[in-house]
């Protein structure tokens, strides 16, 4: 029904004030990448607090007054009419009127945005000017043919305050908001029924047993009280479904793990007596056939993980925020994660699930035409905290550390993601991958062969070992150094390891192509880089790009704009193409050996 469209902070903590952020319309699965005390953090705690109505002292800088923003985009209007309308209604009525026979039918065209803004100074939550006026104008200003309510009554529907309005819109329309900064309620070893049937959120473990039976769709208080067998038959039943549930998403497995099925996850209902507290529920996690552990009894990274995953199955239209989710998770956990993550957040229907992450991991970023919904937080001395679209260029230092993260997963993502008896062509580094990727659809070449990114000349020899030893058909394309020898394109050393290769340096000539160019963007025109360059300023000398800081992303772009149509073949200068067609034309004749 609606869904966060953008937000803005000021005066939290490190933030002065982010501007209004832009949520990607097209993703509802965000990452804030940053260094440490860059402001990440801050911003999760700010939208939290939103969600709270309450900011405390500390968060509050030298104004004392800070507040947050938050616009939301109404996805479905006819929803939005109903529970808006059906909200005033019910609060017209607390308010000792009776306007049921008044037409409320709300009409509302003209509104596809709304923004609520909390403040600290008084604590309250407004809506815009611009929202109020048109909710206000929506309902029609006629009488009731009831004698029993006259015209002045009426026109106390248009007395609602802002504040009031605002809160029946956050409270009955708006996604509610989840943080989490370390874990999610955990599934106990054991809850008694008694404290199942009291209700108390505060309850150590009683979340966790809601969101478990939420996703089973049962009722455990309920059950309890059934005969024994039909307690048996639930627990088979239950442990089985949720057990292919959370498995499909958790792929670790270690080798002698009840024959690969993976986790087992199970509950039984106990009577209790002696000391044992009961009627009680016991929970098990097995990944190991033999072994029946409970949930305490886990590792923190299969804890944090199966939390996070009872917490965030089928909760409807909401908001998550994970403060560095990847703590404690294995590599291949991280990818799990971030599976997990882009498949709840793929909504397919009317129920929004949007989610939004900070991280340092590269295996919790996803740079396949995804990487543009990432944001960059950096910590500006006179600014302080800033949220920036990936495509603004980097400035410093400070810019390029908080990219680091991207720039590892583009080559993790493009690196030894081959098969066997595959060719292969070992690019430099990973700009160049994305500048041949490019090249290779406007020039509509061949794609039997994969570019894999070395991200750095030192790391060639190693993936020519792995391709030799993989039975992969090789090339290599290299840029030429700076001096004015070709060899040199790399250190003697290097170069002499890629020598270990061949008989002699005659048919290394044949695998191994060494540029014209010291950089691959030298490749270029002046003129192409105005197709991509976007906001950058890029220096030119003697007709070749300057680019130091944030070459892969300024590659990317280039990638991307062609992905999207946005540039055309007839775009490219003359002699890019040739210098591209040049590197192509050595591949072919290099496979066709």
């Amino acid at each position: 029904m609606m869904r966060l469209k953008s937000f803005q902070i000021k005066d939290y903590k490190s933030i002065q004030d982010t501007g209004i952020v832009e949520v990607p319309e097209d993703y509802n699965l965000v990452a804030l990448l940053g260094q440490n005390e860059s402001g990440k953090s801050a911003v999760l705690e700010a939208l939290r607090d939103f969600q709270k109505q309450e900011i405390s002292e500390e968060a509050l800088r030298d104004t004392n007054i800070a507040s947050i923003a938050c616009s939301y985009k109404i996805t479905n209007k006819e929803n939005f009419r109903t529970r808006l309308q059906n909200s005033l209604k019910n609060f017209l009525s607390r308010r000792g009127e009776n306007f049921e026979k008044i037409d409320l039918t709300l009409t509302l065209d003209k509104l596809d945005v709304i923004k609520l803004i909390f403040s600290s100074e008084d604590d309250e939550l407004t809506i815009d000017d611009n929202s109020y006026n048109i909710i206000s104008a929506s309902i029609p200003d006629k009488e009731s043919p009831s004698d029993e309510i006259t015209p002045s009554a009426t026109q106390k529907i248009f007395n609602i305050a802002q504040e009031k309005l605002a809160e029946l819109i956050w409270s009955r329309c708006t996604p509610a908001i989840k943080f989490f900064n370390g874990r999610a309620p955990m599934l106990p070893d054991s809850i008694t029924i008694a404290d199942l049937t009291k209700k108390d959120n505060n309850e150590e473990g009683y979340q966790a047993v809601k969101n478990f039976e939420r996703i089973l769709g049962i009722n455990l208080a309920e059950i309890s009280g059934s005969s024994n067998q039909k307690k048996r038959d639930e627990e088979v039943r239950c442990s089985k479904i949720i057990s292919d549930m959370f498995n499909n998403s958790w792929r670790q497995r270690l080798h002698f793990e009840n024959s690969g099925e993976g986790a087992l996850i199970k509950f039984s209902f106990q009577e209790g007596g002696g000391n044992q507290p009961g009627p009680r529920i016991d929970f098990f996690i097995n990944t190991q056939s033999d072994k029946h552990l409970k949930p305490s009894q886990k590792s923190l990274g299969f804890s944090l993980f199966f939390s996070f995953w009872l917490e965030m199955q089928g909760q409807g239209s909401i908001i998550f925020l994970l403060d560095e989710p990847d703590q404690h998770l294995h590599i291949k956990a991280q990818e799990d994660l971030l599976k997990f993550l882009e498949e709840i957040s793929d909504n397919k229907d009317d129920q929004q699930v949007q989610i939004i992450y900070s991280t340092h991991s590269p295996f919790l970023i996803n740079v396949d035409k995804k990487l543009y919904r990432n944001r960059i937080v950096i910590n500006k001395k006179e600014e302080g905290t800033q949220v920036n679209l990936v495509s603004k260029p980097v400035e410093n230092n400070n810019g390029y550390d908080a990219i680091t993260p991207i720039t590892r997963a583009m080559g993790i993502s493009n690196n030894f993601n081959f098969s066997f008896n595959e060719k292969v062509v070992i690019l430099e580094e990973i700009s160049g991958f994305y500048y041949m990727e490019g090249m290779r659809k406007l020039l509509g070449i061949d794609k039997s062969y994969k570019f894999i990114p070395a991200t750095g000349a030192g790391n060639i020899p190693s993936i020519v070992s792995y391709a030799i030893g993989y039975g992969l058909e090789w090339l290599v394309v290299m840029d030429k150094d700076n001096d004015s020898d070709e060899r040199s394109v790399i250190s003697k050393r290097i170069y002499g390891e890629l020598l270990k290769f061949f008989n002699n340096e005659d048919d290394a000539q044949e695998k191994i192509k060494i540029l014209k160019f010291s950089e691959i963007e030298h490749m270029f025109e002046e003129t192409d880089f105005k197709l991509f360059r976007g906001e950058r300023s890029i220096k030119f000398e003697k007709g070749k790009a300057c680019i130091s800081k944030d070459k892969p992303m300024l590659a990317a772009s280039f990638s991307a704009k062609i992905d999207n149509d946005n540039i055309k073949k007839e775009d490219i200068s003359e002699i890019a193409q040739k210098n591209f067609k040049e590197i192509f034309d050595f591949i072919d004749k290099g496979f066709t050996k």
